[in-house]
């Protein structure tokens, strides 16, 4: 007979009946017979050897047509003999198209795939009922599980076809996850899915909340203490990841506010140059300059802006400034060639100690140290200058001043704003160590710090921490040795505008941006903390602190506020009137004057003390 076109060539299925009686034979004979190729008849329902290879005493029919070698008639292993299973359960497409199982096969349905095997292996051999033990894990067999996948595939006849694969987009080549995946119910309140909306921004794509999940049924469920514990953890994700969202986006918007600054600084820059330092004389009082003033000088324009304001007042020329770089210069050249004869000697010279504080002057620029591009001409200027005033001669935190007028203009400009600079009063006072002067101000600071931030002022008399103990380093300097440079430099293109009044509402601004951290801290904290001022002080956020007192008093602060110049003018009256009293009568005028306790004390010290 011709076996059927919907025959299934399979190489280790049998029913029962065929497997028993293939067991009782010999085991060589068996192993023989169990690996030929069977083909399955759906005429009698039975498993038969292939007619061209024929067996004795199999009771398979005879037939004269031989069949063609099949493919998947593979040898099976010896170890694989004593079971005959069912490996494949092959498709029969009906009528309308749709998939069927083939008749024989229909009652294995319900039944796993890889545990449709024959009750028979018993009686086959002691050794192989070690060997067919279930595994556990999967469903199946021992041998089942030592075949792969490509030898079942291979067992299919040439009519059995493989079941047809889902159409795939070619774009997508990996798994397609269902929506909800690894996601809790949307009733939970502490929902949370693997791909949510969480860590969108910062491109974060994790699985962190799996840690709150339980464990599978077949294994120990967490403690108590364990499960507190990876709730912890996951907290403690969460909170490192909303940290670094909150740094990427501080980034992204310090980048946009450096770029908006920049883009303004450019346009700032074309009106200062186009419209306003060719008609100076004309536009330097209108509303337009004193605004883009306040805001920042361009760079570009900065150095030429304050040689305007500064100006000449002392007329220095062009041939008294090389006269006295060639005084200088030898002034140099004979004091170094000194110190090399006489190394023993340490006595200091004006130059010793400019070379000294030149080291220390904007260490981070490198500009102004030996060997640094500017150092000449630092030692120059400020040699030059205690020629040109043997009366002040050279003071510390002069080299600060003269640096930042060096970065912005050419060493002759330079020179003249730093002689025109240091000849205003307030300068004047502290270089010149002029002690009623000096005492005026600092009077005046102090009402002035009280009037407006009393509740810091009260603080800081009661822990008795001076003005002096942090105002004679910001105002001789002028901030240059405190604040960074462009901070410095900003504070300057106000003053220049304002007058000495702005350093001090600049001292108060300072005050104010750190008043919370101020009336926490004790004596030495305070004073460390307002002698040296964190790195990270910007320009913007101390000018929006300092425009609190830039506002006009209106109302009833009309009359009860006064501006730091009236204070100052009020106590000059009171303390020196006319300007030409006795230094006796000085000091007793002070006394009378009403001071904080902390200040008093200094104020009695510096008066105290001999006159320059």
């Amino acid at each position: 007979m011709v076996p059927n076109p919907y025959s299934l060539t399979i190489g280790s299925f049998s029913d029962r009946k065929l497997a028993g009686r293939s067991c009782s034979q010999s085991s060589s004979l068996a192993t023989v017979v169990e690996n030929l190729p069977l083909s399955y008849n759906t005429d009698t329902k039975s498993l038969d050897r292939t007619p061209s290879i024929g067996c004795q005493g199999t009771g398979s029919p005879s037939t004269t047509q031989e069949t063609k070698f099949r493919r998947g008639h593979i040898r099976r292993s010896s170890y694989e003999s004593a079971q005959i299973q069912l490996n494949f359960a092959r498709r029969i497409t009906t009528a309308n198209g749709t998939p069927a199982l083939a008749p024989s096969a229909a009652k294995y349905l319900d039944e796993p795939l890889c545990s449709l095997s024959l009750n028979t292996r018993a009686d086959c051999s002691s050794s192989s009922s070690e060997q067919d033990q279930y595994d556990s894990g999967i469903g199946c067999t021992e041998s089942d599980s030592k075949r792969s996948s490509l030898d079942r595939r291979s067992e299919l006849s040439d009519f059995d076809e493989p079941p047809p694969k889902p159409e795939t987009s070619s774009k997508s080549r990996f798994f397609n996850f269902p929506k909800n995946l690894f996601s809790r119910n949307k009733e939970e309140k502490q929902g949370w899915k693997m791909f949510g909306s969480r860590n969108k921004q910062s491109g974060v794509m994790a699985t962190t909340g799996l840690i709150l999940e339980g464990r599978p049924s077949g294994l120990p469920s967490k403690s108590a203490d364990e499960a507190a514990q990876h709730k912890q953890m996951y907290l403690d994700i969460l909170e490192q990841v909303e940290k670094e969202q909150r740094a990427e986006k501080e980034r992204l918007q310090a980048k946009a506010e450096q770029k908006r600054l920049e883009e303004q600084a450019a346009a700032h820059c074309r009106v200062w140059m186009e419209q306003i330092l060719p008609k100076w004389e004309e536009m330097k009082d209108s509303k337009r300059c004193r605004e883009l003033w306040w805001q920042g000088v361009p760079a570009k324009v900065r150095g030429e802006l304050w040689s305007l304001t500064i100006g000449n007042q002392i007329e220095i020329t062009r041939d008294l400034y090389d006269g006295l770089m060639e005084q200088a210069e030898e002034k140099i050249a004979k004091q170094l060639a000194e110190q090399q004869k006489n190394s023993s000697d340490r006595k200091e010279t004006s130059v010793t100690q400019i070379h000294l504080d030149a080291t220390r002057t904007f260490t981070s620029l490198g500009m102004f140290q030996k060997d640094g591009p500017y150092y000449d001409h630092l030692l120059k200027l400020l040699s030059a200058y205690a020629i040109l005033r043997p009366d002040i001669g050279y003071v510390q935190s002069m080299t600060f001043i003269a640096a930042v007028l060096l970065i912005q203009m050419e060493p002759y400009p330079a020179f003249i704003s730093f002689a025109n600079l240091l000849d205003r009063p307030l300068q004047s006072a502290f270089f010149g160590l002029k002690q009623p002067q000096m005492t005026e101000y600092f009077i005046a600071y102090d009402r002035y710090l009280e009037q407006e931030l009393p509740a810091l002022h009260h603080h800081l008399d009661k822990l008795d921490v001076r003005p002096d103990l942090y105002l004679i380093e910001w105002t001789f300097a002028m901030y240059a040795k405190s604040l960074p440079l462009d901070v410095t430099c900003r504070i300057w293109d106000v003053y220049f505008r304002d007058g000495e009044e702005f350093l001090f509402k600049a001292a108060l601004g300072i005050l104010r941006m750190y008043e919370s951290k101020l009336l926490s801290m004790n004596f030495d904290d305070c004073v460390e903390f307002l002698t040296r001022l964190p790195d990270t002080l910007t320009g913007a956020e101390l000018f929006r602190n300092i425009e609190p007192f830039m506002r006009p008093y209106n109302g009833e602060s009309s009359r009860s506020k006064k501006r730091f110049s009236q204070i100052f003018q009020e106590i000059d009256e009171r303390v020196n009137p006319g300007g030409t009293t006795a230094r006796t009568q000085i000091t007793h005028n002070v006394q009378e004057l009403k001071m904080s306790k902390s200040l008093s004390g200094f104020i009695k010290d510096l008066l105290s003390s001999p006159s320059h």
